[in-house]
Order: structure tokens, then sequence, then C-alpha cells
């Protein structure tokens, strides 16, 4: 059944748990991210609203979510809950608050090398977890990540295990997507042969995660 969906505005009540305090990204076709809070309580979270073009395409990624939502790692955000409001619009509750996108993020400044290393080493680690758990994911963009200052740092967390409604992302997928999304974030120029480098390390002949370490290697070349 085709729905036509009315996207929530700012306080509206989710669930009849959480409610819609600020809208902080939107991506192509994925939804849009919000900062919200619990009803009855002080507790404050991230909800993402994902628009489906039918009733069965979203109860399916509530179903996804629900299985992603195993997947433990430090670096995955940790989804609190997941549902269903008019007919066809899923809404994902992740347990962050004090942070922002890593797209909001780098509009205000870029990444020292440090930092850029730093934010590959968790995301890598997330993905290849996603990736053996053979757990579905609507790709990797500076919308999909959230970014935290801890004391010891950067820590970037990847939104919406789960999202998707069509096939498999592979590895080689992922690994050029964070390779191009790297390549951005750093406040320092990158050398010529770091492309060729890049290239070498996500090529056709990459498979899995092999590639992974090389890509590492080479940006820690790089950047060092």
């Amino acid at each position: 059944m085709t729905v036509d969906l009315e996207i929530p505005l700012a306080g509206t009540a989710l669930g009849g748990t959480y409610v819609l305090d600020e809208r902080l990204a939107a991506r192509d076709g994925d939804g849009t991210l919000w900062r919200g809070h619990c009803l009855g309580g002080p507790a404050h979270v991230l909800v993402r609203l994902v628009p489906c073009a039918s009733t069965g395409e979203a109860l399916q990624i509530v179903d996804r979510a629900t299985i992603a939502s195993g997947e433990h790692h430090p670096h995955v955000a940790p989804l609190r809950d997941c549902g269903l409001v008019n007919g066809a619009l899923v809404f994902l509750v992740y347990d962050l608050d004090a942070g922002e996108t890593l797209g909001v993020f780098l509009r205000r400044r870029a990444c020292s090398p440090a930092e850029t290393l730093h934010i590959a080493d968790q995301l890598l680690s997330a993905l290849e977890s996603a990736h053996f758990r053979d757990t579905l994911h609507c790709g990797i963009d500076e919308d999909a990540i959230f970014v935290r200052q801890l004391e010891d740092g950067l820590s970037a967390d990847l939104l919406d295990l789960g999202v998707a409604t069509t096939t498999h992302r592979s590895a080689y997928d992922d690994i050029c997507s964070l390779a191009a999304l790297l390549v951005q974030m750093t406040n320092q120029p990158l050398p010529q042969p770091f492309g060729r480098l890049i290239d070498r390390a996500i090529g056709p002949r990459a498979t899995g995660w092999s590639s992974a370490g090389e890509l590492r290697a080479a940006l820690r070349n790089a950047l060092t």
C-alpha cells in the first residue's frame, strides 16, 4: 500500500514516547535527523526519520533495524528504539546527545591529519564489523556519521545500520565512499601520490577488507 506522508515538525510526539526538538540534517531520499527528548524524562536522543514508499517497505526497515541493533560496537550508534508512524514513516531513536553530524562539523572546520586518521580507524572498524555480520545499511556519507568531542579526542559513530531497502553494499562500495570522504575531511593538502595509493587500495582487484588495511596505510603515509 502506497502512503502519502506528512513529515512531522518540531514538537511532534512519536510513538507516544519521543518528541522532536531540532532538525539537524537531511539526506537525499533517506529522511531527516533530529535532536529530541523522551516524554516524562530528561533523556535526550537522536531521531532519524525515514520516509518509505509503502507500509510494507517501512516494516522491512523496522525489522532490519531491529536486527542491526544487535551490532554492539563502540563506533556504531546504539539504537534505543524504532517504530512506524503515519503509515510509512520509520523513526529510529539513538542514545546519542551532545554532538553533530560530520557534515555540520566540517562546515565549521576541517579535521587535522591526526583527527582524520583517528576517525578513519573508528569507521573502518565499525564498517568491518557490520560487513562481518552482513548488516544492511544505506551508505557512507557525512550525514550518516555522528561526531562527538570527548576527552581523548573526536569520536565518530556510524548511524543507520539496517536502513536499506534493496541490496547489500559491498565492502568495495564502502571503502570507495569512505576514501572520498576522508580526502574531504583533512585540512592538510594531500600529496599527489595519495591518489595513486587510493586507486591501489580500492582498485578493481581489491576484495573484501584486505583493501581496508591498505587504505589505512595509504592515508597514514600521506598525512604523517
